[in-house]
């Protein structure tokens, strides 16, 4: 079941509010009170952030590779995830994790949230000497240039 439902409007609110609940209220553990808290939707990131972001992975791989031993695309995804996201707690049913990477996973982080992160990543390896690609047609780049 999925842990979360968007409503678009009032009236989608209407219409299918009383469906989720029921639906959350089947599979609740009622030995245990349950807290709903409404947040604003934020798009999630983009499928042309994340090609752009694995590109990058792979770029940054090739680059540090030649300077300080064998990097991965994963171990450069490790690598900034732990200097710009930073860590967390998940819970996963009872059962609390501690010190967890933050995800770049699509639905959680927004696209403003990857922006903002891949803008990091692309300073970062600038500051290290690797150019990072920017095409024209890539979310990414239209971001960037709506700021400057």
């Amino acid at each position: 079941m999925d842990d979360y439902q968007v409503f678009n409007d009032a009236e989608h609110f209407e219409r299918e509010g009383a469906k989720f609940l029921k639906r959350l209220s089947a599979y609740w553990n009622w030995d245990h009170r349950m807290v709903l808290t409404p947040t604003v939707w934020r798009e999630p990131r983009t499928r042309s952030q994340l090609n752009l972001y694995r590109e990058w992975l792979n770029r940054l791989a090739e680059f540090f590779s030649t300077k300080n031993g064998q990097f991965s695309p994963d171990d450069m995804h490790d690598i900034c995830r732990h200097q710009f996201l930073g860590y967390e707690t998940k819970r996963i049913g009872n059962t609390e994790i501690r010190d967890q990477l933050r995800s770049t996973a699509n639905g959680r982080i927004s696209r403003l949230d990857m922006s903002e992160y891949m803008t990091k990543v692309d300073h970062w390896a600038l500051e290290m000497g690797c150019q990072l690609p920017h095409p024209d047609d890539n979310e990414y780049t239209k971001y960037k240039r709506a700021r400057t």
